[in-house]
């Protein structure tokens, strides 16, 4: 019983009779929701901002800066102990002019990938990522907020960091 009820809850909510259809348009839903990927925030003082806050392994954001032409100030998180950079060290040095990391385990970031780009900030939160990001980009870059590790303990999930960083973004101002 309990089953039937909620294939007919799903069926109400979508407005169709068949359970497999109704499963497949959730599902489409959440495939082209873009939110959080690659997602244009805004430009300001012609700098492009980008919330990738989806991108929570390092193969993701290997992925976003490989689809990005212009020089990347990277916000970043270090939450893990056993990060492994050998993926993206040479991206990094190709394309990104500056990395703004936050989070528990900055050092292990310091020491895997300090050689590989010219400037390296460390900020107490993603808002102090985003005012550093906001002096030390020029004209031309894009700030790119891709954490590369799982959500820590204050930001519960991808769309919860996601929508503070595009809050400290939109908070900027001239």
């Amino acid at each position: 019983m309990e089953k039937y009820n909620e294939e007919l809850n799903v069926k109400k909510a979508n407005g169709n009779s068949n359970p497999l259809i109704s499963a497949r348009k959730i599902n489409l839903k959440q495939v082209l929701d873009k939110t959080h990927d690659l997602e244009f925030v805004r430009e300001f003082n012609q700098v492009d901002y980008i919330n990738d806050s989806k991108a929570t392994s390092l193969e993701s954001v290997f992925n976003s800066l490989s689809a990005i032409q212009k020089p990347v100030v990277w916000i970043m998180e270090a939450n893990s102990e056993t990060i492994d950079f050998t993926i993206i060290k040479n991206l990094v040095k190709q394309k990104v002019k500056a990395i703004i990391c936050i989070g528990e385990n900055k050092e292990i970031v310091i020491e895997h990938l300090l050689d590989e780009i010219k400037l390296f900030v460390t900020a107490a939160d993603l808002s102090e990522a985003v005012n550093h990001a906001a002096i030390y980009s020029t004209v031309g870059d894009v700030v790119l907020f891709s954490p590369g590790t799982s959500a820590n303990s204050l930001e519960n999930n991808f769309k919860t960091r996601g929508e503070n960083f595009k809050t400290s973004v939109n908070q900027l101002t001239k």
